[in-house]
């Protein structure tokens, strides 16, 4: 208790700079001041809050550039698997003749993954230009790769 009165006795000695002024808060005074002061500052948490979620909100409603947010190899897996008509819409190949043709080019002409970018994604990148007569800008947004 001697400890208390001794840390609140030097606090105001230190924070006493000497002259009477008759403009020291009580304690009551103080505090409700401390409590208008806590309050506003939730009121600006709140309203803070609500943005982050009005924002929060608003971005998801945002419509996606592709629908169909997919890689190249997701594109050739579906491509290739799903049905062989997709298939030879897409490349004008049936997906036998074009693992086929991807293992003859990797076996006797040694082409190579590279870059995050496997043989058979090569592979339908070029049959996908010859196929359809698209620029690379367009097949660089559906494999999601640049050439």
């Amino acid at each position: 208790m001697d400890e208390d009165l001794d840390i609140h006795s030097q606090f105001n000695s230190d924070t006493d700079d000497g002259s009477d002024s008759t403009s020291d808060i009580s304690d009551e005074e103080g505090i409700a001041k401390l409590e208008r002061d806590t309050y506003t500052w939730l009121m600006y948490c709140r309203a803070a809050g609500n943005l982050v979620c009005q924002y929060i909100q608003s971005s998801r409603r945002r419509i996606r550039r592709f629908q169909n947010a997919r890689n190249g190899r997701v594109f050739m897996i579906t491509s290739l698997e799903e049905d062989p008509n997709i298939a030879f819409c897409e490349f004008r190949i049936y997906p036998p003749m074009f693992v086929h043709f991807t293992h003859l080019l990797h076996d006797e002409y040694e082409l190579q993954s590279g870059q995050d970018v496997d043989i058979y994604e090569q592979v339908g990148m070029f049959l996908f230009i010859l196929a359809h007569g698209k620029g690379y800008r367009q097949v660089q947004t559906l494999f999601d790769h640049s050439l």
